[in-house]
């Protein structure tokens, strides 16, 4: 075994990818613009042979084991930047475990420290300091704003008899806190009444449901309530039954007396639980939890800019302009100051749509 390329670790293959929206294409100034539409179901067009077992190909509930008995494992979920389909960093919201610098693809920052000297923004960082990840906050670098949470539900299909994991991927905030609250809650309450902290065997349904929840407006500017389709996570009813039986007989005062309950049956694990498997891989995340469409054309936001380095390095992203570049175009523009205080979201974000506008033109 070559010691840093293989390890005892147990792990599963991928069986394929279950997605909670899909692409779609219109013509939007004489040019084919895709982008992603969420789905009220589950798309199974990237996971073979799921349409056949379950006879239906746009189901709203899906027959789940989970392959892993803690959380980390079976919801992965990390702040990550994302440019062109590679991953150029991952934090937990505490530390950056993963960084690249995007015009060398090197690796600048592995497990929350500084593997080489490098430059974020305007900031120097040496090899072997502790690289901070502001979280949700996203206002530690500039290239903190392209930032998004993203999260992997890792589950067996109960109606497909493979010893293989189906993922599904999600950038909603309210998934990942509602799914790892119920997740949880699931291991507490079946501690109580099986004295064991598991997942794997339990019958699980995960559902997509609609709720009207509050989201920004597409130009950043306040919040807005719009539907969507969030998943839910539920134990297999006769199983809830069997809960309940087993907490009224916990409950009963005269439990002293009576036989002590049974539990509900725990069958043994698909694979070793360890706690040290490797999340799997991720891809690019959709984004389907996040597109807002009218009249049936994407709405394209704007970056909600913090300083004047959040800007430039968003130029440099969008258009390929150095920090020079920028300047000399937003001084083409009759920007040549740099807005501060209460003025600076608001005028930041006027001077990214007059370059966004004037590098159309120049294209065009």
């Amino acid at each position: 075994m070559i010691k840093g390329l293989q390890t005892d670790r147990p792990g599963l293959p991928r069986a394929g990818i279950i997605r909670l929206g899909y692409k779609k294409t219109v013509n939007k100034g004489g040019r084919d613009v895709s982008y992603p539409v969420e789905a009220d179901h589950f798309v199974l067009t990237d996971a073979p042979g799921v349409v056949e077992a379950l006879g239906q190909d746009k189901p709203t509930e899906l027959n789940i084991y989970f392959p892993f008995d803690l959380v980390d494992l079976v919801f992965p979920s990390y702040m990550q930047h994302w440019i062109a389909g590679g991953l150029v960093c991952r934090g937990d919201g505490e530390h950056i475990i993963y960084a690249i610098d995007p015009t060398t693809g090197k690796q600048t920052v592995r497990d929350g420290l500084a593997l080489v000297n490098h430059r974020e923004g305007k900031q120097d960082y040496t090899a072997g300091c502790v690289m901070a990840c502001p979280g949700v906050g996203r206002d530690l670098y500039p290239k903190c704003i392209q930032c998004k949470p993203n999260a992997m539900l890792i589950v067996l299909l109960r109606d497909v008899p493979r010893l293989a994991y189906y993922q599904i991927a999600t950038t909603s905030i309210h998934n990942i806190v509602e799914l790892t609250q119920q997740l949880n809650t699931c291991l507490d309450n079946l501690e109580k009444i099986t004295g064991k902290r598991r997942l794997t065997g339990v019958p699980f349904i995960l559902k997509r449901i609609a709720r009207d929840i509050s989201v920004p407006k597409p130009n950043g500017e306040g919040r807005m309530r719009t539907k969507k389709y969030l998943l839910q996570l539920e134990i297999d009813s006769e199983w809830v039954m069997n809960l309940f039986a087993a907490q009224r007989q916990l409950a009963d005062p005269m439990r002293l007396s009576l036989p002590a309950p049974t539990p509900p049956e725990m069958p043994a694990p698909p694979v070793d639980s360890a706690q040290n498997i490797e999340p799997p891989l991720w891809d690019a995340p959709a984004d389907y939890e996040e597109a807002e469409i009218v009249d049936d054309v994407p709405v394209e936001s704007t970056p909600a800019f913090l300083t004047i380095d959040d800007l430039l390095f968003q130029l440099n992203q969008d258009f390929g302009l150095s920090e020079t570049e920028a300047k000399e175009k937003l001084h083409e523009l009759n920007f040549f100051t740099i807005p501060k205080n209460g003025e600076a979201k608001t005028k930041l974000t006027e001077m990214y749509q007059a370059v966004k506008a004037a590098m159309a033109v120049s294209t065009d």
